[in-house]
C-alpha cells in the first residue's frame, strides 16, 4: 500500500483495509515474501533485484545471512563490506573480467557466468553492480 493510503485511515476503512495493513517499502516487502516462502520450505535459488532493492543494507544483509545468493543493483558511491570501500572501487576491479563490463555499464546485459575470482578473491556468488 502507498503511504498516502495507509496514512489516511478513514480512507482504508472506505477500502476495506484492515486496521493492522501498515505502509511497508519495497525491500520490506520483498524480505517477507522472501521470509514466507524459506519457512514453507520453497527453494530459493537466488534473488535478483534493482537500485531500489541493492540500496537496502537490512535486505543485503539478510541475504548474506542465510547465505542467499543474489544480484542486487547498487548506487557506485554505496558502501560496500567487500574490498573496504565503495561499490565503485569494486567495479574497477571486476570490469576486466570478461562478460562483466556490459554487465556493470549499466542495463544488466552480461555474461551471468562471470568468474567472482576476478573480483580480488571475493567468495560467493554475489553480485552488486553498481550504476
Amino acid at each position: 500500500m502507498p503511504e498516502s493510503w495507509t496514512g489516511d485511515r478513514d480512507r482504508c476503512r472506505v477500502a476495506g483495509i484492515p486496521d493492522s495493513v501498515e505502509f511497508a517499502t519495497k525491500p520490506q516487502l520483498a524480505r517477507r515474501m522472501l521470509a514466507r516462502l524459506l519457512d514453507a520450505g520453497a527453494p530459493v535459488g537466488w534473488v535478483a533485484g534493482d537500485e531500489v532493492y541493492g540500496s537496502d543494507r537490512r535486505l543485503r544483509r539478510w541475504l548474506e545471512e542465510r547465505d542467499i545468493p543474489h544480484v542486487l543493483t547498487v548506487k557506485r558511491s554505496e558502501p560496500l563490506t567487500i574490498c573496504n570501500g565503495r561499490a565503485e572501487a569494486l567495479a574497477a576491479r571486476i570490469a576486466p573480467v570478461a562478460g562483466v563490463a556490459d554487465l556493470l555499464g549499466g542495463q544488466g546485459r552480461g555474461s551471468a557466468e562471470a568468474d567472482p575470482a576476478g573480483a580480488g578473491g571475493v567468495p560467493g556468488p554475489r553480485w552488486c553492480p553498481p550504476r
